[in-house]
């Protein structure tokens, strides 16, 4: 209901319709396909981005639909993935900046600046159009001619003629080639030898790129500006939840939640001392893994505290929860005894003796595998991701 609202609201407006196509696409479009589509749902929408934008650019260059493509469902799809990844995400944007800033240089010039726009070479011009596919649509009547831009009314109409000559349709009959190329001679020659319209030509002539450039350049530092705005908001949003993540591992570790010390590399009582400042900085935890430990303990060298060296072994890599109290942990036993397997216990012999023989022996075994179930229930419960 809205769209539709929106759209009556543009025809009423007689406002160009196509940059709703992206906004159409990126609200509506894109997380359908997810929707319908879980397991490839993003694949589907990368290709289909790729798709679009490549056929944005072969189709009208780069224009409104292209920008649509690139600042309204492109570059947020990648940035979405690089949020948690604060360096990567500042060298992405810094790149997009870097690749936009041709346009949108000319972009912005031609709003605030107009008067810088006759000194920019008009090579460079030429290669930007060439990138935009955009290239210039005025006829050099010129060239047509064979004549230089200082030529006289006189030359042009004394080039004319003797062109003229050769293929006027009387001599070369039905050829449609040449034809055309009798209308092109007769057009030149009527817009060379007016003043007015000859002045107005040559005005649109000299600053061809330009007028191609510009409309496409303002487009890109609008879109660019736009994206920028919705990036920062993302961005505070993203600082907002590290910072609570943050806060969350702090008042977990002086809660006496469990942590993985050995791996830190320093007593449980010198990293609550630690956590307990105010300003104390502790990492964005994402995993709970190896990264995660090595950033902290980077964290932790930078603030002056000594570590003790990382261990090298599997207790580092994999972590694991202390063992409840008992000859063997509960879960074990308990996993064992339902698949109906003789249960080794420290101490007791093997063989048939060490099965549950009569009910107390069942009721106790339940007992211990409830216990066990509880205790890894608490475990997994656990707000800590750095054991």
């Amino acid at each position: 209901g809205s769209l539709a609202l929106f759209a009556a609201f543009v025809w009423w407006k007689d406002v160009e319709l196509k940059p709703l196509t992206n906004f159409f696409l990126s609200s509506f479009v894109s997380p359908m396909i997810r929707i319908f589509f879980p397991k490839h749902g993003d694949h589907i929408v990368h290709g289909f981005l790729a798709a679009g934008l490549a056929g944005a650019w072969m189709w009208h260059g780069i224009d409104t639909i292209f920008l649509g493509f690139l600042f309204l469902q492109a570059v947020p799809e990648l940035q979405s993935k690089l949020w948690m990844r604060p360096k990567a995400n500042l060298i992405f944007t810094l790149t997009i900046i870097g690749i936009s800033f041709p346009f949108v240089s000319i972009g912005a010039c031609a709003w605030w600046f107009p008067s810088l726009l006759d000194h920019i070479p008009v090579g460079y011009l030429r290669v930007l159009c060439i990138v935009a596919n955009a290239a210039p649509g005025v006829t050099d009547y010129y060239d047509v001619l064979g004549l230089p831009k200082n030529s006289s009314d006189s030359a042009v109409r004394k080039a004319f003629r003797e062109a003229a000559l050769k293929l006027h349709p009387d001599k070369i009959g039905a050829n449609p080639e040449a034809l055309e190329r009798y209308h092109k001679l007769a057009e030149a020659s009527e817009t060379l030898t007016k003043p007015d319209l000859r002045a107005a030509y040559d005005e649109a002539l000299q600053h061809q790129e330009l007028r191609e450039l510009i409309p496409r350049c303002v487009g890109f530092l609008v879109m660019l500006m736009y994206w920028g705005a919705h990036a920062l908001i993302d961005y505070n949003d993203v600082e907002n939840h590290r910072d609570t993540n943050k806060n969350r591992l702090k008042s977990h570790i002086i809660n006496n939640g469990p942590i993985n010390c050995r791996a830190l590399g320093l007593p449980r009582a010198e990293l609550d001392e630690y956590c307990k400042k105010e300003e104390a900085e502790v990492p964005f935890v994402q995993a709970g893994g190896r990264d995660d430990i090595l950033e902290f303990r980077r964290i932790l060298t930078e603030n002056g505290i000594k570590l003790d060296p990382l261990p090298d072994d599997e207790e580092f890599l994999f972590p694991q929860a202390k063992k409840p109290p008992g000859p063997e942990p509960p879960a074990a036993i308990a996993a064992a005894a339902s698949q109906g397997k003789t249960v080794m216990i420290s101490g007791a012999g093997t063989g048939s003796a060490d099965l549950p023989r009569n009910r107390a022996s069942t009721t106790n075994l339940k007992t211990k595998k409830n216990r066990a179930k509880a205790y890894n229930k608490k475990q997994k419960s656990s707000n800590c991701v750095v054991m």
